[in-house]
This record gives structure tokens, C-alpha cells and sequence, in this order.
């Protein structure tokens, strides 16, 4: 697959870090806005594939939403991969 400039493949998805701080719903609504998502993290790689691309300690929103059926991607995939922190989810 390929990206605009300005945006990584990585397994047939395109990606792009956005650096401007925002809430969640600004973050996804401009994601609408350029015809993308927030991210889902289907795997481990991918998961290892976005830690890479951030810098350590920096923030990002992705696309995991807390339903009553369970957790889902905003794309609307279900959720199968998780690698939450000790405690987490919290609510």
C-alpha cells in the first residue's frame, strides 16, 4: 500500500503521528476529517510499530472504545489484542 507523504505504512496501513495536543474527540474528528481513524492495535507489532514511532514518554489517543458488548476499534473491529498497563482499564 502506498501512504502520503508525510504518513508510514506498516502492514498494508498508513499511519500518522500527529503532534498537536488535543482531547480524544478532536483527535478522532480530525482523523474523520482526513478519511482515517485513530489507531488500532491489532498486535503486538503493531503495537511495537507505534511505540517505535513516538517518542518515549509522549501521549497518543487510539481508537479503543468501551461499548457495553466490550472494547471495540473505531474502524469497528472487535478487540482481541490488549497490552494494558498493571491496573488498567480503571473504569
Amino acid at each position: 500500500r502506498k501512504c502520503q507523504p508525510g504518513w508510514k505504512e506498516y502492514n498494508n496501513h498508513c499511519y500518522k503521528l500527529m503532534t498537536e495536543s488535543v482531547n480524544r474527540d478532536s483527535a478522532n474528528q480530525k482523523c474523520k476529517r482526513m478519511g482515517a481513524n485513530l489507531a488500532s492495535v491489532r498486535d503486538s507489532q503493531e503495537n511495537t510499530f507505534i511505540a517505535n514511532t513516538i517518542k518515549e514518554g509522549d501521549m497518543v489517543w487510539i481508537g479503543l472504545n468501551n461499548r457495553k458488548a466490550g472494547f471495540e476499534w473505531t474502524d469497528g473491529s472487535s478487540c482481541s489484542y490488549t497490552n494494558w498497563a498493571a491496573g488498567q482499564p480503571d473504569n
